[in-house]
C-alpha cells in the first residue's frame, strides 16, 4: 500500500511573506543561543578549509557528551541525510511506519524502491503506541521499522518499556528498528525516555537525532545516528557524499554541545509554556493531545467550526502561521500543530483563536 501523502513540512505556505509568527516550525522558541551565533560570527575564515570528512572532532564530542563510542556514531547533514542513507544502505524489500508521522521516513524508503506499509495509532487512545504494536510486530514480514518518540506531529513518547520490547522483537527477527529522537532534547527526564542504553545490547536498534530544533539552527543541516552495528555505521559513510557536513555545521555541532545552561532553560521554558497552552486550548473548548515534546497537537471539533479552515484564518487576519495536519495519515481536517514559544507569543496566539470562535 502506498498513499503517497503529499510532503510538505512546517513553514512552507503559499504567502509566507505575510507571517509575523510561525507557530508551524518546531524549533527552539529562545532562538540560536548567543554563544553559538558569536562562535560561527567570528570563525568565517573556517570555511576556506575543506570540512573534515569524518567529523570526527564533533565525533568525539558527541561521544563524550552521550557516554558512547565515537566508532558508533554517524554525522549527517541534517537527520533527513540520515534518513535517506539509512534507507539507501539498508534497502528494505518491504519496511514498516508507525503513523501518523514524519513524511521524511516514508519519502526516503520508496525513492530506494521499498514496499511500505503503515501501522496507524488511534485517536481513541490519544495517539499512544501501545502494547498492541507487539503482536502486530510479532507477525509483520519487513526489514526495517520506523518510529518517532517523542512523535511528530502527535507529541507522545513511547514508553521506555515498549521501546525495550519492539527492541528485543527487532533483534530476534533481525529487523532494523530506527528510533527518531529529535525531540527528545526537549523532554524533562529524557535519559528515562531515551533508548540509548538499549543500543549495546541490541545492533538492529539505530537512534536518530539532531542539532536544528533544539539548537534552533534549521538553516544548519546537522544530524546523526547511534548504533552499536560498527558495519552498518562504515557502510552509511562510505554512502555519503564527501564533504557533505560543512565546516560551519562541524563548529556549530561542538559549540552546540558546550550549552547546557541553555538547554536546562529550554526544557523549564518548555515545560511552562507547554502546560500554559495545553490548559487554555482546552478551556477553550478544543480536543487538545498529551505531548512532552516542544509542540501541541489539538483538533477543532466541528461545533466549534470545523468546516472553517483555521490556518487560513490566522495567517489572513492575524498573520500567524499554524501547521495543518490534514496531510498526515491518519489525521484529519480539523487537526493542527503548534510549536511552543515565549509566553507573550503564546498569549498572543489564544487571543487569535478566542476571536476565530467568537465568529
Amino acid at each position: 500500500m502506498n498513499h503517497q501523502m503529499a510532503f510538505t513540512h512546517g513553514g512552507e505556505y503559499t504567502d509566507y511573506n505575510q507571517i509575523k509568527l510561525d507557530f508551524s516550525v518546531n524549533t527552539n522558541p529562545l532562538g540560536m543561543p548567543g554563544n553559538l551565533s558569536y562562535a560561527l560570527t567570528t570563525n568565517v575564515d573556517a570555511l576556506e578549509k575543506y570540512p573534515d570528512r569524518r567529523s570526527e572532532e564533533l565525533c568525539h564530542a558527541i561521544s563524550k557528551k552521550r557516554g558512547v563510542t565515537a566508532d558508533s556514531i554517524f554525522i549527517g547533514n541534517g537527520a533527513s541525510e540520515v534518513i535517506s542513507l539509512l534507507a539507501k544502505v539498508l534497502a528494505p524489500k518491504n519496511a514498516l511506519i508507525i503513523e501518523p508521522t514524519f513524511s521524511g521516513y516514508e519519502r526516503a524508503l520508496l525513492s530506494n524502491g521499498s514496499k511500505v506499509s503503515y501501522y496507524e495509532l488511534s485517536k481513541e487512545n490519544g495517539y499512544a503506541l501501545t502494547e498492541d504494536f507487539i503482536a502486530f510486530l510479532e507477525k509483520a514480514k519487513c526489514g526495517v521499522v520506523f518510529a518517532c518518540s517523542p512523535n511528530n506531529p502527535t507529541g507522545r513518547v513511547i514508553e521506555p518499556a515498549l521501546v525495550k520490547e519492539i527492541a528485543d522483537v527487532c533483534e530476534k527477527k533481525k529487523i532494523f528498528f530506527i528510533l527518531d529522537e529529535c525531540f527528545m532534547g526537549f523532554v524533562e527526564n529524557s535519559d528515562h525516555y531515551s533508548c540509548q542504553s538499549l543500543l549495546a545490547d541490541h545492533p538492529h536498534l539505530v537512534l536518530l537525532d539532531a542539532f536544528t530544533k533544539l539548537y534552533s539552527i534549521p538553516g544548519i543541516r546537522l544530524g546523526y545516528c547511534i548504533s552499536s552495528n560498527k558495519d552498518l555505521v562504515k557502510a552509511l559513510f562510505n554512502a555519503q557524499p564527501e564533504w557533505s557536513v560543512s565546516t560551519y555545521a562541524q563548529l556549530a555541532g561542538k559549540e552546540a554541545l558546550l550549552q547546557e545552561r541553555y538547554v536546562k532553560r529550554t526544557i523549564e521554558l518548555v515545560s511552562t509554556e507547554r502546560d500554559f497552552l495545553i490548559k487554555e486550548l482546552r478551556h477553550l473548548g478544543f480536543e487538545v493531545y498529551d505531548s512532552q515534546a516542544n509542540f501541541i497537537m489539538f483538533n477543532v471539533p466541528a461545533r466549534l467550526g470545523q468546516n472553517r479552515d483555521l490556518q487560513e484564518f490566522l495567517a489572513k487576519k492575524y498573520h500567524i502561521l499554524i501547521r495543518s495536519c490534514s496531510n498526515f495519515m491518519g489525521l484529519e481536517e480539523g487537526d493542527y500543530r503548534i510549536a511552543v514559544k515565549l509566553h507573550d507569543k503564546n498569549e498572543l496566539l489564544i487571543e487569535a483563536l478566542k476571536s476565530f470562535l467568537s465568529l
